[in-house]
This record gives structure tokens, C-alpha cells and sequence, in this order.
């Protein structure tokens, strides 16, 4: 498995790793945060990479870059594992050298989170604790 484990208390403000201290009940918004990361790291195939697009392909095929199925995209799922942890990972056995690249491969990073990303995990939390 090829994963990314965005950390609340690593990526996001003071004020939010005092909220997360404070709260009981956070699977309704973890679960929403899971969404964002999820759903972010799909559109960074659709964009062909982001925030800099992915290196081309030497030949020219009719399907965009690491989507010719779609079963790498697909394969992104989030799962909460801890009160301020998200697990982003792919099962795919080809998804770390696609994002980090081989001798012959060049690296094209899809697990990356943007940072409009980290802003709305934190407007959901900030909405969760009536902030």
C-alpha cells in the first residue's frame, strides 16, 4: 500500500489543534476532511499534476497522463485513523512508482495536498465547533 497520512496537528493553525484537543465527537468532520483530501488528490490527475503539471510523455497517446484506465485514480481512498489523522492511500501495487518515479519512470506526485485544501478542512472544523 502507497499512503500519505495528512496530520491535523502537523498541517493546520493553532486555533484548530485547540479545537481538536477540546472535541469529543470529530468523526462527522474527519470524515468530511477525508472527502477533500480524496477528492483533491483525484483532481490532481485530472489536471495532469498540480500545482506544476507532471513531466509529458515522450509519445503522444489519446488518454490523459496515469489515467488510461483509471484504476490509480480509483484506486484513492481516505480513512480516518486517529482523532487527528487521515490516512490517504492507494492499494494499487504501481502507485508509488508512478508518484515518486523510477530509473525509467519519471516521478509524477498525485499525493500531494493543496493548500486551498488545508484551508477548507479547516472552515469544516472551524463550522463544526461553531467558530
Amino acid at each position: 500500500m502507497f499512503d500519505f497520512m495528512f496530520s491535523i496537528e502537523d498541517e493546520m493553525s493553532g486555533t484548530l489543534a485547540e479545537m481538536v484537543e477540546k472535541a469529543n465527537d470529530l468523526s462527522a468532520p474527519q470524515e468530511e476532511a477525508g472527502y477533500i483530501l480524496q477528492k483533491s488528490i483525484k483532481d490532481n490527475f485530472i489536471a495532469g499534476g498540480r500545482p506544476d503539471p507532471w513531466v509529458p510523455r515522450k509519445k503522444d497517446v489519446e488518454w490523459p497522463l496515469l489515467i488510461k484506465t483509471g484504476a490509480l485514480m480509483d484506486s484513492i481512498e481516505a480513512e480516518v485513523t486517529s482523532p487527528t489523522e487521515i490516512d490517504v492511500f492507494s492499494d494499487s501495487e504501481y502507485a508509488a512508482a508512478q508518484d515518486m518515479g523510477t530509473e525509467i519512470l519519471p516521478a509524477r506526485p498525485f499525493m500531494i495536498i493543496q493548500e486551498e485544501d488545508a484551508d477548507k478542512i479547516e472552515e469544516i472544523f472551524s463550522r463544526h465547533f461553531g467558530f
